[in-house]
């Protein structure tokens, strides 16, 4: 559980067994479920604050994974982040560096040149705003060279969405290429589950097959069609 980042899913369950294991293991997976909803917390407030500091000054964001699929879940605390996503307008870049930089983040040189520019904060907060939905070496990089092209307005004002099958469809590549690098996680599994529980009876299913063939050509064109 903890390897895979699901400590706090299992603790629920964990924690009502009749025969509940020992107290030190059960200790540690308390302490587990504890540090995912302190590190909810933080994440939380600090979308929250780039949020609101960012919208303020004309720019669009859009959220992005772990932002967006910790809402499936019964507690957003159950959905772990390693660091928060977010998509912004790479013409500004100067300007957002500066902005998070009054916020109290560092900018990591080494991600200049990246498809995300990383910003740490103590004492755990990792963003990563993306320039790019993925590196350019992605098979599936020219699918995405308009991002905006597929963004819509949502109620908060500068920040944007994407719709559900266009979403769904950035999960699957996202997922193709971890699995591709590193192989994949029961955490994946079950953000596809609650994902599809969710909306697989509303999805318009012509359309995500028929984006996923133009994104399989792109790749193709690229001469690295995915397996």
């Amino acid at each position: 559980s903890q390897k895979h980042s699901l400590a706090a899913v299992t603790y629920r369950a964990l924690k009502d067994l009749p025969a509940p294991p020992d107290a030190e293991t059960l200790a540690a997976w308390e302490k587990a479920y504890g540090t995912c909803v302190h590190a909810d917390i933080q994440q939380l407030y600090a979308w929250e604050e780039i949020r609101d500091y960012f919208t303020e000054k004309g720019f669009r964001l859009l959220p992005l994974k772990g932002l967006r699929l910790k809402y499936l879940y019964p507690e957003t605390a159950l959905r772990l982040m390693g660091d928060l996503d977010i998509f912004y307008e790479k013409e500004r870049f100067s300007e957002l560096k500066a902005g998070m930089e009054s916020l109290g983040y560092t900018f990591q040189t080494k991600s200049l040149g990246g498809n995300h520019q990383i910003f740490d904060r103590p004492p755990v907060t990792n963003v990563e705003m993306h320039s790019a939905l993925l590196p350019a070496v992605s098979p599936f990089a020219d699918y995405y060279a308009d991002v905006w092209s597929k963004a819509l307005p949502t109620e908060e004002k500068n920040v944007f969405r994407f719709s559900v099958e266009d979403e769904y469809i950035y999960f699957l590549i996202h997922a193709y290429k971890h699995f591709q690098g590193a192989g994949g996680g029961v955490r994946t599994i079950a953000d596809f589950y609650l994902f599809r529980k969710k909306y697989a009876e509303s999805m318009d299913r012509t359309y995500i097959e028929n984006e996923l063939r133009k994104a399989e050509s792109a790749a193709a064109r690229k001469g690295e069609a995915p397996e």
